[in-house]
Order: C-alpha cells, then sequence, then structure tokens
C-alpha cells in the first residue's frame, strides 16, 4: 500500500499513515486531525501533519483512486426535483445498479441505460 519511506520519521509508521489517510480520505484540516490524534493521546503539531501530507500524500491519493469501487455497467436515469434559488427545477442523474451516484465516471461508460418511458428521454442521454 505505501512505501517504506518512513525511515528517520519520529512517529511510528501506522501513525503517520494513519494522519494522512485522515487527510485524504476525509478532507479534514490539519488542524481536527492534530485534534483526533490528541484525543488518542498522540501529540503531533498539525505542521508535522501538514509535511506528512505534502511528502506522502500523492502515493496515498492514488491508492484511494485505484481501490474507489468502479461504477456499474448498468445505469438508470433518475427524475428529481430540485430547489435553485427558490425556484423549482427538474433534473436528471444517473446512479449504477446499486443506486449510486455515477458523478466521477473515470471513463467508464454504462453497457445498457435503463430510463422512464417519457418524451425527454432522448434529450438526456
Amino acid at each position: 500500500m505505501v512505501s517504506s519511506t518512513y525511515k528517520g520519521f519520529r512517529f511510528p509508521r501506522e501513525i503517520i499513515a494513519h494522519c494522512v489517510w485522515l487527510c485524504h480520505r476525509f478532507t479534514l484540516s490539519f488542524r481536527e486531525i492534530e485534534l483526533m490524534t490528541a484525543a488518542r493521546g498522540v501529540e503531533v503539531s498539525y505542521e508535522t501533519i501538514r509535511a506528512w501530507c505534502t511528502r506522502f500524500g500523492p502515493e496515498f491519493a492514488r491508492w484511494l483512486r485505484q481501490s474507489a469501487p468502479r461504477p456499474g455497467d448498468k445505469w438508470h436515469l433518475d427524475e428529481v426535483f430540485i430547489k435553485v434559488g427558490g425556484v423549482r427545477k427538474y433534473l436528471w442523474r444517473a446512479v449504477d445498479q446499486d443506486y449510486a451516484p455515477s458523478v466521477q465516471l473515470n471513463g467508464f461508460w454504462p453497457r445498457s441505460v435503463v430510463s422512464p418511458r417519457t418524451s425527454a428521454y432522448p434529450a438526456t442521454i
């Protein structure tokens, strides 16, 4: 998962990896991570966490992207009414077969698209 470039650091590999993972997985601020580690008895400054994220962050981000679940190959078109600025709008969105939003496609395209039978369907694709 992560390289063995942790030699020479004061804290163990597990603490460094956990702090960097928290930063990239949940987009927490460095100060929030500092408070979380302090609650568990580990005193580490937010500047140290920032340095770790700068050094080890790209590797963790790459690993998280590679291990992200892939969207399914069968998509459903979902029609939703939303309010934007107090005005009611009509929104079409694509969800995969597990009904997870297919927002980040990353080059994946569906094998089939399921939609309600409406006249607006061709315009949504």
